[in-house]
C-alpha cells in the first residue's frame, strides 16, 4: 500500500522520467522534493508540508520514505503514472532538479540543516527523538531568501544547454557540445581533477578551442 500523497508521487515522477541517477539516489529524492515544495511556498502556489519530519540529514517527507524503501516497485509505478497525469511547474522543477544534480549528498544535508525550519527543532532532533514533525511557521525569511538563491543561481537557458558529470564527490559543469567531445584522455584529466581537494564544486569545465586537448577549469 502506498501512502504517499498524489502531488509527492508526481514529483517523484518528474524526477523518475527526467534524472533517474538522482531518483535513484534516497536523499536526492528528498531534497528534490523539499526544494520544490519550499519554491512553491516561496513562489505563492499550492505546496504540501504534511508529515515532514526532521532527521539528522534534514528535512525527510516520512511517507515517501516509507514507500520508497519499503515498496520501491510499487512506488516507482504510481510516481511515474501521477507524473503524467498531474501538473508539475515545469520550470521550478527544473531548476531545482538541476541545483540537486550539481550537489553532493553532504553538500544537499548541509545546505537543509542551515534552514530555520529544520534549525527550530535541531535539539530534539539531535537528542535521537524519533521523526520530530517539522511546523510550516518556522520557514523564515532566511528559509525564503535561500530558496530564491536557489532558484536564480541557474538560468533555465543554461540548465538545457548543460550536462552535469560527477566522478567521486566532484561534480562537474560543462556544456552538452562539450559533453559529447570529451576524448579519453581528457576523461583521465577529469578523474585527476576530482581528487584535488582545493577544487570546490560544481566545477565549471570548458574545452579549449585553441589549444586542442585542453580543458578550462572555472
Amino acid at each position: 500500500m502506498i501512502n504517499s500523497s498524489k502531488r509527492k508521487l508526481a514529483l517523484a515522477g518528474w524526477l523518475q522520467v527526467n534524472d533517474i541517477i538522482s531518483y535513484n539516489v534516497p536523499l536526492k529524492l528528498q531534497k528534490f522534493i523539499f526544494f520544490y515544495e519550499c519554491a512553491c511556498k516561496v513562489n505563492e502556489k499550492p505546496y504540501e508540508f504534511d508529515r515532514l519530519k526532521g532527521y539528522k540529514n534534514g528535512p525527510v517527507f516520512s511517507a515517501v520514505w516509507g514507500d520508497y524503501t519499503k515498496d520501491r516497485h510499487e512506488f516507482d509505478t504510481h510516481a511515474k503514472e501521477e507524473y503524467e497525469s498531474n501538473t508539475i511547474d515545469n520550470n521550478i522543477a527544473l531548476k531545482i532538479g538541476f541545483f540537486i544534480k550539481t550537489c553532493t549528498e553532504e553538500e544537499l544535508s548541509e545546505i537543509t540543516r542551515t534552514m530555520n525550519i529544520w534549525n527550530a527543532k535541531k535539539d530534539r532532533i539531535l537528542s535521537n527523538e524519533y521523526q520530530v514533525p517539522l511546523d510550516d511557521d518556522d520557514f523564515n525569511s532566511e528559509d525564503k531568501q535561500l530558496i530564491n538563491n536557489i532558484l536564480s543561481v541557474y538560468p533555465l537557458e543554461v540548465i538545457n544547454n548543460s550536462e552535469v558529470i560527477t566522478i567521486k564527490n566532484k561534480v562537474f559543469i560543462l556544456s552538452k557540445k562539450d559533453s559529447t567531445e570529451l576524448s579519453p584522455q581528457q576523461w583521465d584529466t577529469l578523474n585527476e581533477l576530482s581528487n584535488l581537494n582545493e577544487l570546490e564544486n560544481p566545477i565549471h569545465i570548458a574545452i579549449d578551442k585553441e589549444k586542442k586537448g585542453r580543458l578550462l577549469v572555472d
